[in-house]
């Protein structure tokens, strides 16, 4: 049967909600990082009815900066832009790479020579 032949249609379910361990266990962090940020007011949380815990949706824990372990990822095609930009920082990220590896490849090839002139020097000479 569909939603209209049900009478559904338009209807919203429920927000999902989640108890302190059940948050934890979502999104990976500990009950006590949950608790910290109910107390600061990051986390609007209810009461239940049926055990007087706390109550959380799934939206106010993405709203206060939780992300859920294990959650299906939708990636959409970047743009050829994007890609373009994206190559770029990797090739310009490549080269600081490559630069940083020389100069400390430059500076071990002259340690043995610093060690064998025998100068004792403070950290302060350099």
């Amino acid at each position: 049967m569909t939603e209209q032949q049900l009478g559904l249609e338009g209807i919203q379910p429920l927000p999902q909600r989640f108890t302190i361990k059940q948050a934890s266990e979502a999104t990976g962090k500990s009950t006590d990082a949950i608790r910290r940020a109910i107390k600061a007011g990051k986390i609007s949380t209810t009461r239940s009815p049926l055990n007087d815990a706390y109550e959380m949706t799934l939206e106010a824990l993405i709203r206060a900066g939780f992300t859920l372990k294990n959650q299906p990822t939708t990636t959409q095609p970047a743009p050829a832009q994007d890609l373009e930009a994206k190559i770029r920082d990797l090739e310009a990220q490549l080269e600081r790479e490559r630069t940083e590896k020389d100069r400390l490849f430059k500076l071990l090839e002259e340690l043995p020579r610093a060690l064998a002139s025998g100068q004792k020097r403070h950290w302060w000479q350099r």
